[in-house]
């Protein structure tokens, strides 16, 4: 399980961008995003290096990636502090997606496909959901449930992970 564990915290920004030349250090999502640091938004190169480092990942690596995601934004969410660092992973995971589900067999890619628009749509209301208790948690929780079912589809939890 440290294996995977490993695989999966090594899939965020940082960890892509660790591979590449870049001027500035990227702050926004996935693990290199504290309560306490603005999320800033992604330049057309930082999207470029991280796609391409991305993209150098087996299938159920970058689900598990994903997964690892959605998990950070249930923890996340429940801090006040953490808003802009939850809605750059809700942004973030919908590249994921883009970047990963035409490579996934059709039943896996219409399930990412109904993730990435439920992210649209929290992307969407974000002010109204982050000032409402209730909407948050509710986040949270749907977060939770994704992130469960994307690992599934990884077949990273299985003994011998099979191409999704």
């Amino acid at each position: 399980m440290r294996g995977i564990n490993q695989q999966m915290a090594n899939n965020t920004h940082l960890g892509y961008l660790a591979e590449e030349t870049v001027s500035e250090p990227f702050v926004g999502g996935a693990s290199g995003v504290s309560a306490s640091q603005p999320a800033i938004g992604w330049s057309v190169k930082d999207r470029s290096a991280i796609q391409e480092r991305y993209l150098r990942d087996t299938l159920p690596v970058r689900l598990g990636g994903l997964a690892a995601n959605l998990s950070r934004i249930k923890s996340f969410a429940v801090h006040d502090a953490s808003r802009d660092a939850v809605e750059s992973l809700i942004d973030e995971s919908k590249y994921f997606i883009e970047w990963t589900a035409a490579e996934a067999e059709v039943e896996v890619s219409a399930e990412l496909v109904g993730l990435q628009v439920q992210l649209a749509r929290w992307q969407c209301q974000w002010a109204q959901i982050w000032l409402d208790p209730v909407r948050r948690r509710q986040v949270a929780e749907a977060s939770g449930v994704w992130s469960k079912r994307v690992l599934e589809l990884s077949g990273l939890l299985r003994t011998s992970a099979a191409p999704v």
